[in-house]
């Protein structure tokens, strides 16, 4: 049972180290091309800002994920909140009616 919950898992960290060597080439392509040709700088800014994004968007997804769940968290308590306050009022309510002194019509009110 363990197996089979472990073996995508497994599975994703040989792809990602299979992966990993055809990835390495990236930076060794950069910095080949800035040594040698200095008028493709622009490549060179592209491979910077692209490297900026993909680690910078981790951290975005993240971030508004947490934020989605947080208000939508903290809305759900306020709507429980205010339902428990009317449940408390309704019950306030009802028995301030059933306190209240009970006039029985047929004897004579002392003024």
């Amino acid at each position: 049972m363990k197996l089979r919950r472990m073996l995508p898992a497994c599975v994703a960290l040989v792809a990602l180290l299979l992966v990993a060597a055809v990835a390495e080439a990236c930076p060794g392509c950069k910095d080949s091309l800035s040594e040698t040709d200095p008028t493709k700088s622009g490549i060179v800014k592209g491979y910077f800002y692209s490297i900026l994004f993909m680690m910078g968007m981790p951290y975005t997804l993240l971030s508004i994920f947490c934020a989605t769940m947080y208000f939508k968290v903290r809305r759900l308590r306020a709507a429980e909140q205010a339902k428990k306050e009317a449940a408390e009022a309704a019950q306030r309510s009802q028995a301030a009616e059933t306190r209240a002194p009970q006039v029985d019509e047929n004897q004579p009110v002392e003024v």
